[in-house]
């Protein structure tokens, strides 16, 4: 199956659809720009994702290393042992006994849904699909089916419009409440108390940490975070209590960006300003070199096309209203000609125009 477009003519929604009717394994190549996502396929279904390797934070061995499930080194000593072969990480990591089964799936889940959902935001970019055969791993991996995973993508489309009404920032702080409304988690009728996934993000708030990095803790990614906490707080488990600065490193970033922003403006600014003052000054020097040529065009112009111009309008009044204009400022003032250009007219003007109509004229 060649499948190779552009996300203008087919978007991710139309090509995930048209795999998984497929039921084709391989994996599907996006670009756009400088960044590139891979996404697998096993039999039509979803199992993996490969986010474009500046997004650091969604990295596997990243997510792992921020939840507490893995260190540094164990990561790197890993990823050594990966090199010049075709093993996955997560089965590296699973074999060496380093992070269990269902932690490799909760991460792979989590990055499976962030990065479609960043793929539907995409408005450009190319895409290819290549077959391939099914990988030895699989059985760590989960599975996903396009019908469920759009459907998902696009309930968090429409939901994170709600979220952030409540979280506008991931530097938000929130903390629990004294005594909370309800039971926390009632393993024989969750209905009563707290959901296990809402109750993990509840144990994780703590008064200090911000929402971003709850997220990198908890391991179910922004959205289902931002989600479970958004429910708390209406349900009256948590609160607000401040939003944190950005770290120094971001804030420099965004203050250095925000001042190079308006150096440019202002460089842009003066350059239209010289282009201007040059132009001007070209033109003035044009001027004073070619006055005389100048002068006879501006002359030739009005004698040879607008004097003709204003006396055929002093004939249309003549005709139109029977009578001689008295004086020829009633011209203007009869909407024939602007007041200006009554100026230009002067009784020997027209007495010369008169003779030539008086000779030619057939009447």
């Amino acid at each position: 199956m060649g499948l190779k477009g552009k996300i203008e003519d087919f978007n991710i929604s139309e090509i995930i659809q048209l795999i998984g009717q497929q039921s084709k394994t391989g994996m599907l190549t996006v670009r756009r720009s400088n960044k590139e996502v891979r996404v697998f396929f096993v039999n039509g279904n979803v199992v993996r994702v490969e986010p474009d390797r500046s997004e650091q934070r969604m990295l596997m061995g990243e997510m792992l290393i921020t939840s507490g499930k893995l260190t540094r080194e164990d990561l790197e000593s890993a990823l050594e042992e990966q090199k010049g072969t075709i093993q996955y990480l997560g089965e590296i990591l699973l074999k060496r006994k380093l992070v269990t089964k269902e932690d490799i799936q909760k991460v792979v889940q989590t990055q499976i849904y962030e990065t479609i959902y960043e793929l539907f935001r995409w408005k450009e970019g190319s895409f290819e699909f290549e077959t391939r055969e099914k990988s030895e791993y699989l059985k760590i991996l989960p599975s996903l089916s396009p019908e469920q995973l759009l459907l998902n993508v696009s309930w968090m489309v429409d939901e994170w419009r709600e979220i952030e009404k409540t979280i506008p920032t991931m530097n938000m702080v929130f903390e629990k409440l004294p005594e909370p409304p309800g039971p926390l988690l009632d393993p024989k009728d969750e209905d009563r108390g707290l959901t296990y996934n809402q109750k993990t993000i509840y144990d994780l708030v703590d008064g200090k940490r911000t929402i971003k990095e709850i997220v990198n803790k908890s391991l179910m990614g922004r959205f289902d975070t931002c989600s479970i906490l958004n429910e708390l707080l209406q349900m009256g488990y948590i609160r607000k209590v401040r939003v944190e600065k950005a770290p120094l490193y971001q804030r420099i970033e965004i203050k250095s960006s925000k001042f190079l922003f308006n150096v440019l403006s202002i460089i842009l600014i003066l350059l239209a300003i010289y282009s201007g003052y040059q132009y001007v000054k070209g033109l003035i020097g044009f001027r004073a070199n070619h006055a005389n040529e100048i002068s006879f065009l501006e002359e030739y112009y009005k004698r040879d096309v607008v004097i003709p111009i204003l006396y055929e309008k002093y004939l249309a009044y003549k005709l139109t209203l029977e009578t001689e204009p008295k004086c020829l400022t009633d011209l203007s003032m009869a909407e024939f000609i602007r007041e200006e250009e009554a100026e230009i007219l002067s009784p020997a003007i027209l007495r010369t125009y008169e003779a030539k109509w008086n000779k030619y004229s057939p009447f």
